[in-house]
């Protein structure tokens, strides 16, 4: 079975680690591919895997299960770009897909309809008994499948960075079929090249101006100041490439 995930951010962990690295950094690929793929193999959909991720609090964020992008510090610059954009694009209606546990955005102040959407049932229903108003409402959404409520605004900050390139492309897709006009991503300027992964656990930094996107310059782009490199773009539907 997995080491429980509060021994995995431990000190004692941290420290063991920390032993590896320095004595012995050879084991740290070979071990980090066989836990990757005990983990792909033992939970085969990215339902099953982000399920467990919330049930087992995998982020290990005494704040936020969604882990420390979600904490109220991280989304400072976030929370203010997405205030600035709603105001200054006229906005309507707000898609949140992934809302997570709701720890960052119910601080947000939108003054618009707001649906937050999740692959995590329980966090829903979570969000459900305490959130929901005449204007902020939750709902299990698979950004790759679902059919997407119409808004004019679709957020999906740090999510595509989990999914597979083909996963990817099923989200953008079906965003842009949803009659939303505007798209908020998680975007690495920086980076130079986008590898695929398994969708799931591992989180890696993206380009959306590189192959194999290929997008053009953003309306918006807001840079996070959190995490070097991280930035929030915001893009026009009609200008991504089909």
């Amino acid at each position: 079975t997995e080491e429980p995930d509060a021994f995995a951010h431990s000190s004692l962990y941290l420290k063991i680690r920390r032993l590896i690295r320095s004595k012995a950094p050879f084991l740290i690929c070979p071990w980090t591919s066989l836990k990757r793929m005990m983990w792909l193999i033992r939970y085969r959909t990215p339902s099953e895997r982000f399920n467990r991720i919330h049930s087992d609090n995998y982020w290990a964020n005494s704040e936020s299960r969604s882990g420390e992008g979600s904490t109220w510090e991280a989304t400072r610059r976030a929370r203010q770009a997405i205030e600035e954009f709603v105001r200054n694009h006229n906005v309507r209606s707000l898609l949140d897909v992934p809302c997570g546990d709701f720890n960052w955005m119910k601080h947000v102040d939108l003054g618009i309809p707001y649906i937050g959407g999740d692959i995590v049932d329980a966090l829903i229903a979570d969000n459900q008994k305490k959130y929901t108003t005449g204007m902020c409402s939750f709902q299990v959404i698979d950004l790759t499948r679902s059919k997407l409520p119409k808004c004019d605004l679709v957020h999906t900050r740090d999510c595509l960075n989990h999914l597979s390139l083909p996963d990817i492309k099923a989200a953008i897709a079906n965003i842009c079929s949803s009659g939303a006009t505007y798209i908020a991503i998680t975007q690495f300027p920086a980076e130079t090249v986008n590898r695929n992964q398994a969708s799931g656990f591992t989180y890696r930094e993206l380009n959306f101006r590189l192959a194999p996107f290929n997008w053009p310059e953003p309306v918006v782009l807001i840079d996070e100041e959190s995490h070097p490199g991280k930035h929030l773009g915001f893009w026009r539907t009609s200008d991504l490439p089909t």
